[in-house]
């Protein structure tokens, strides 16, 4: 889950029949934490509107490509990271007049530009949840085959290390 219309911890809210998704499927990237200076991490492969929510399935970059990727991979494997967090552009916004939401804002209407896996979601709402990429057989958060080869290259690379090391004593 992306998007709900639940009051965010700034006190502002996203209207989820407001979003305009159209320019993001045409480059569907998924960041570690909202930093467009890095490679994506992964990218959505199906995005929808499911009653209040904004939902995205996704698949993570292979270690290969973004090693930042793999991390994540591993992070949320581990129920380390659970949590997701929309970019956008507002396009049609008012700003909350409720007494316990002082300089709060509501968009009516917004562009989805990116939505990144984080640590700590502005909507508290927003989690991942790894049940229908484990039921569905795809490899986006990593699978037994996967992570075997992971734990290959890991050893091979601390074997690679241990070797460079002795030959430099040598």
């Amino acid at each position: 889950m992306i998007s709900t219309p639940a009051v965010d911890r700034s006190g502002d809210t996203v209207a989820i029949d407001g979003w305009q998704l159209g320019n993001y499927a045409k480059n569907p990237v998924v960041l570690w934490s909202h930093d467009g200076r890095l490679l994506p991490i992964g990218r959505t492969t199906k995005l929808w509107a499911d009653g209040n929510r904004l939902k995205a399935t996704f698949e993570l970059a292979p270690a290969t490509a973004n090693a930042d990727a793999e991390n994540v991979r591993e992070l949320i494997a581990g129920d380390y990271l659970r949590a997701a967090s929309v970019g956008f552009l507002p396009i049609k916004f008012s700003f909350s007049d409720a007494p316990d939401r002082k300089f709060g804002i509501d968009f009516s209407r917004q562009e989805l530009i990116e939505w990144s896996i984080v640590a700590t979601p502005a909507n508290p709402e927003c989690l991942i949840d790894r049940a229908p990429a484990a039921r569905s057989g795809r490899a986006s958060l990593g699978t037994s085959e996967a992570a075997a080869r992971h734990q290959r290259d890991n050893a091979r690379r601390r074997r690679d290390s241990v070797i460079a090391a002795l030959r430099a004593k040598a």
